[in-house]
């Protein structure tokens, strides 16, 4: 066997796949720092871009605008407490519908105060006889919408009139219906 003393050159191969890889790796490395520090300077561009316009925004807005801003915004307020006000509004008139029904044709009411809030009504009335009224509290006890019925000041004058206070105790829910129409 023959000893070489003169080194041979290497025979070339061609780049192999690993190389080819380990290149590729490399480019996209580079690819994607450079893609992070150009969408971080392009981020901060409009970052700054924003605030330029908003300042530029203000600078052109009028005192008229601000006012007109500040009327709107009272408006809305407005608006929005009156309907708060609506929505929890007692509807009286639903009483005075039931009130209308059960009221005896020969008694008349000369005064009549709704209390909502307590869910009463106080009235002071007078009728023709004595009998009447009795009729007229029986008719009261009878409605279901009816939980209690107080009678007081009871006056019978020398024909037979008699006046008289009623505080009529009635159901709460009467004062959170609608109204028909």
């Amino acid at each position: 066997m023959a000893v070489e003393i003169i080194p041979k050159r290497p025979e070339a191969k061609g780049a192999g796949l690993s190389d080819i890889l380990f290149y590729a790796l490399i480019v996209l490395f580079i690819i994607t720092v450079g893609s992070y520090f150009g969408l971080n300077y392009l981020h901060q561009k409009k970052t700054e871009d924003k605030e330029f316009i908003k300042k530029e925004l203000e600078k052109k807005q009028t005192q008229a605008v601000k006012d007109l801003e500040k009327q709107v915004l009272s408006a809305q307020k407005k608006i929005n407490d009156f309907s708060s006000v609506f929505t929890n509004h007692t509807r009286n008139t639903t009483v005075f519908a039931i009130v209308e029904k059960l009221l005896h044709p020969k008694v008349l009411f000369t005064t009549m105060t709704v209390d909502p809030y307590r869910s009463r009504i106080a009235v002071a009335a007078k009728t023709d006889s004595f009998e009447v009224l009795g009729q007229q509290i029986k008719i009261l006890e009878s409605e279901k919408n009816v939980s209690s019925v107080v009678l007081s000041g009871i006056t019978v004058g020398r024909e037979g009139e008699t006046t008289f206070n009623l505080e009529i105790a009635l159901n709460p829910q009467i004062f959170k219906e609608k109204t028909e129409k």
